[in-house]
């Protein structure tokens, strides 16, 4: 009786063997075989038959405790790891170093890309770990609301736009402006939504508020939302783009003003003397834009001021326009190549409205002062295009008008008021 139960309990170890993956060593031990477990060893020890029943009982209770523990561990892994899976690690991005010691680190995943770099790797891998943590906690929070792990952000893709989209179709300028009207208009109202989940009456509500206060900015906003939802739409992440629905009235824009002659008498009489007044001048007396102005360079002996164009996309290669020394720029010349007036013009630019406080005029305006006083002492409308970098209204101005230097002069003879 006593051999047909130890035959009947050694039976049923086996069944558990294979259950839950015990291995038999040479020694008749029963050993987990998965490193992830923490390892449970007991001896049924075939040989020991002549044990005491109430002893192999009490082995037996005790065995059968401690597989059902690892039974219900392995169990609740396995359901951790069910329900983890879609859970970004840091095993799934590529660690790097560059040839100059930058260590990088890179997660790519659904067209999606994000890079953290630094000297230290340590710190690389602390921002990627925060990063990490941001996502996982976003993408439970999705699962709590019964949608996938796999649900699009708005913010995650917005910021994946921004970077490696954006940032290579314009200038670096024009860049910051947009990531300005990004993170303070758009990320706050749309950053944790899904992006499926983005209606157009919702839209309209968010630009509605905005543009009750900002009429201006209101259109950028909207410009640059249309421009992320397209490119959700063309990658296929969304089947309608909710900014063809939504309607916002048209801001009428300002054209800017010229300064009147005594505006201008004014304004000359203002900065003389300042650390201003040259590159105030340059803007006046040559209609650059200003972003341009600290690249002039100038060349007395032929009478010449040559401009990096300001006017390009990133991807465009780089321009350079050459005009004349205007009359009335000439007796700052000197001053101009012997002292240090190049600077910030979006600190400088933002003074001219203390400097003619009863004005409402901006910087820009200098530029169409310059224009608007070519053209009054009779200048070609397209000559003054070439000198202010305008393109030319057709193409066969564009294309076969080539002025000759001796020209250019003559006309910049006439600028005299």
């Amino acid at each position: 009786m006593t051999d047909f139960i130890l035959e009947q309990a050694y039976c049923a170890l086996h069944a558990v063997e294979k259950l839950i993956g015990y291995i038999e060593d040479e020694n008749g031990r029963y050993e987990y075989n998965r490193s992830q477990f923490q390892l449970l060893s007991f001896q049924p020890n075939r040989q020991s038959v002549d044990a005491e029943e109430l002893k192999r009982k009490k082995e037996e209770h005790k065995s059968e405790g401690a597989i059902k523990r690892v039974i219900n561990k392995k169990s609740a892994v396995t359901k951790t790891k069910k329900e983890d899976q879609e859970l970004i690690r840091f095993s799934d991005c590529t660690v790097r170093r560059r040839k100059n010691g930058l260590y990088e680190i890179r997660y790519r995943r659904g067209g999606m890309e994000k890079t953290w770099s630094s000297m230290k790797l340590k710190t690389a891998k602390k921002k990627c770990l925060e990063w990490l943590h941001a996502e996982n906690r976003q993408r439970r929070e999705l699962v709590e609301e019964g949608l996938s792990p796999e649900t699009v952000i708005f913010g995650t893709f917005a910021d994946n736009y921004m970077q490696n989209v954006k940032r290579r179709m314009v200038k670096p300028e024009t860049f910051f402006s947009y990531i300005n009207t990004y993170k303070n208009y758009i990320v706050p109202n749309f950053g944790k939504m899904p992006l499926i989940k983005i209606k157009s009456v919702y839209v309209q509500n968010v630009l509605n508020e905005i543009n009750e206060k900002y009429p201006r900015k209101c259109e950028d906003v909207k410009v640059l939302l249309n421009a992320i939802f397209t490119y959700a739409l063309n990658n296929g992440e969304i089947k309608i783009n909710p900014i063809k629905a939504v309607y916002i009235p048209k801001h009428e824009r300002k054209n800017g003003n010229a300064l009147t002659k005594e505006e201008e008498a004014e304004l000359l009489k203002v900065i003389k003397g300042r650390k201003i007044e040259l590159i105030y001048v340059l803007a006046l007396y040559t209609g650059a834009r200003a972003c341009e102005l600290n690249t002039a360079v100038f060349d007395v002996d032929k009478n010449t001021i040559t401009y990096k164009n300001g006017k390009l996309k990133s991807y465009q290669k780089e321009k350079f326009r050459t005009i004349p020394i205007f009359p009335k720029l000439k007796p700052y010349v000197p001053r101009l190549l012997s002292e240090e007036w190049r600077t910030s013009v979006d600190r400088v630019s933002h003074t001219l409205r203390e400097l003619l406080p009863n004005t409402q005029h901006t910087f820009k305006d200098l530029r169409h002062t310059f224009t608007t006083r070519a053209r009054e002492c009779g200048i070609d409308n397209e000559v003054v295009s070439l000198w202010t970098g305008h393109s030319l209204g057709n193409i066969t101005a564009r294309v076969y008008t080539h002025f000759s230097p001796e020209f250019m002069q003559r006309e910049a003879e006439k600028l005299r008021y």
